[in-house]
């Protein structure tokens, strides 16, 4: 299983959670390559080669539902609009030499389900289907889980999605136990991707490939860290204790490994980062617990396993331009 930190969407934050040592990061490319520069498209590039010649998986979310109803809201979107997003999403992928997984469109809130499935059948035409996730929307009902399962090899269930249906935590749990069985019961092999989620309670069980949230973050922007103790992912304080002696247990080997990647560190701006780093290892430490409890103690790679000097000795240093 992956448990994939999400909201890489800043060069900060990716570099955090690589200098942290986990290889499971999720970026939104409406915020992180949209429009950017070449310089700063580069600077992605390369940051990209390190983690995944080192062993990363690394996921592209189109970041469309954002356009749509969050920084780009206010704005009439029609089916020529989001195919000339998708398609300058998808070329962007290949100009940068991007080759990991990629999110397909949330096109369904605007234009439709007819809609949906034209997309779909676009990013089969364009893009590694073994690499592309497709997501199921409850709209489409169980019937649709199914055939998702049958066409693809890759496939999400959202689970904010799910949480509007549900009335509480327990329902919650038992509906998304029920479409995972559902959808390996149609494709044993199916990889099945949880998005948003990362609560412990739903993750302790087997069938589902990898999930995704952004709460690490939430050390940098709340003071709200996360410790992993006695088998359990446990809120503590980023000015407590606990915390701040994790914090500082790790700050030597970060600040070595975020320099090596070619960020200069302000105090202020090393503390957020390294503050969040302390998530991102408790992550690490609850993805590899579930890995032994329900996936045969598969391991939680190493990005730095040969240290922070050979880490950079197939990628050039990530310049500061950009």
């Amino acid at each position: 299983m992956r448990l994939v930190a999400a909201g890489a969407d800043s060069f900060d934050f990716a570099a955090t959670i690589v200098s942290a040592d986990h290889p499971n990061l999720l970026t939104s490319y409406y915020h992180a390559i949209r429009g950017k520069s070449d310089k700063a498209l580069e600077r992605w590039r390369q940051l990209y080669a390190i983690a995944v010649d080192r062993g990363a998986e690394w996921i592209m979310d189109s970041g469309l539902f954002t356009m749509m109803f969050g920084a780009g809201k206010g704005k009439r979107y029609d089916r020529a609009d989001l195919m000339e997003y998708t398609r300058t999403y998808i070329d962007t992928m290949r100009r940068i030499g991007y080759r990991s997984n990629i999110v397909e469109m949330d096109v369904h809130k605007v234009l439709g389900l007819d809609a949906l499935k034209e997309f779909r059948g676009y990013f089969e035409g364009e893009y590694d289907i073994e690499r592309t996730i497709f997501v199921w929307h409850i709209e489409e009902k169980l019937e649709g889980l199914e055939r998702l399962a049958d066409r693809y090899p890759f496939i999400a269930i959202s689970i904010p999605e799910l949480r509007i249906v549900t009335k509480n935590r327990a329902q919650l749990a038992q509906l998304v136990t029920h479409t995972i069985q559902r959808a390996k019961g149609v494709n044993q092999n199916v990889k099945i991707h949880l998005l948003g989620c990362t609560q412990q309670a739903l993750l302790m069980q087997s069938g589902y490939y990898s999930c995704d949230s952004t709460s690490w973050l939430g050390a940098g922007k709340y003071a709200g860290g996360m410790l992993f103790r006695h088998n359990e992912l446990v809120k503590a304080h980023a000015h407590s204790r606990p915390f701040r002696q994790t914090a500082t247990e790790l700050a030597p080997l970060f600040q070595r490994r975020v320099e090596l990647l070619g960020l200069e560190l302000t105090e202020a701006r090393l503390s957020y980062m390294l503050n969040n780093a302390v998530n991102v290892q408790s992550y690490r430490a609850l993805n590899q617990y579930i890995n032994n409890r329900f996936y045969n103690s598969e391991p939680v790679p190493s990005l730095w396993e040969h240290g922070v000097n050979e880490v950079l000795t197939a990628a050039s240093v990530v310049s500061q331009e950009g």
